[in-house]
């Protein structure tokens, strides 16, 4: 979600880690309410197919979404120098790719967000709610949030989840405890 011409300052961004779903829904409710965001899907996923992540695109595209790849750099599917244009999402990032600028592609964790970046990933915003950061809301600054479809329109997803499958998907990150702050979704 960004003003026209202000991507550089204010980026709300989505990663789909578990459900097409609650993207769709997700996309459907942001296009209703006039916001445009980026959707971050991954080519390979055990909880949805290439096909699916394919319908996906091209229904968020069709509401007026932008969308790019959400990578596991443990599991890259291409070399990095193939994603020239692209944008870019890391899937649990390690700190070799956290807050890394990249000639050839726009990175979700480039430089320039960090410290102001927050995320609900796990299931809650692990630095507090966003609307507490010093520079939330302000138009000045620039500031990223992502925030996972399958939270807000799921958020019991994970109960469908085997503690092995999370281990494996999600790297040892530990398991959700569902809290969320208020966020009008």
């Amino acid at each position: 979600m960004y003003l026209k011409g202000e991507f550089d300052q204010h980026f709300i961004r989505h990663d789909i880690d578990y459900s097409i779903e609650a993207a769709l829904e997700m996309g459907r409710w942001e296009e209703l309410n006039g916001y445009h965001s980026t959707y971050y899907i991954m080519e390979r996923n055990p909880f949805y197919s290439v096909d699916e992540a394919l319908f996906c695109m091209q229904e968020l595209t069709l509401m007026g979404h932008d969308v790019g790849l959400h990578v596991d750099e443990r599991d890259v599917p291409l070399p990095m120098h193939l994603w020239k244009g692209l944008k870019v999402s890391f899937h649990c990032p390690t700190p070799a790719v956290l807050w890394k600028d990249y000639e050839d592609f726009f990175s979700a964790y480039a430089s320039k967000w960090r410290n102001y970046y927050v995320s609900d990933s796990n299931g809650r915003f692990r630095d507090g709610d966003p609307e507490d950061r010093p520079w939330f809301g302000d138009a000045l600054i620039r500031h990223q949030i992502n925030l996972h479809p399958e939270w807000w329109f799921e958020p019991d997803w994970y109960k469908n989840v085997t503690e092995h499958e999370w281990e494996m998907f999600f790297h040892g990150a530990p398991w959700p405890d569902g809290h969320l702050p208020n966020i009008p979704f």
